[in-house]
């Protein structure tokens, strides 16, 4: 596993793979603080799904929680 820091800048992408929760608060929130864009993917999204959305928003980083992460 890579430890290396993750710039997100403005106008970047981050989808935001986490059920409805106060976490997921807390990160829509971050991202917007630092003027990046939020984009949504539900954890029953096959993989699929969620590929497809990533790639169509240019997603550049995935917030997940570890029950999720095998998608």
């Amino acid at each position: 596993m890579s430890h290396r820091r993750r710039r997100i800048r403005q106008r970047d992408t981050v989808m935001l793979l986490l059920p409805n929760s106060p976490e997921f608060a807390l990160c829509f929130l971050a991202v917007a603080y630092l003027g990046a864009v939020s984009t949504t993917a539900d954890p029953f999204y096959t993989k699929s799904e969620i590929e497809k959305q990533a790639k169509a928003s240019a997603t550049k980083m995935i917030i997940t929680k570890s029950l999720i992460l095998p998608k």
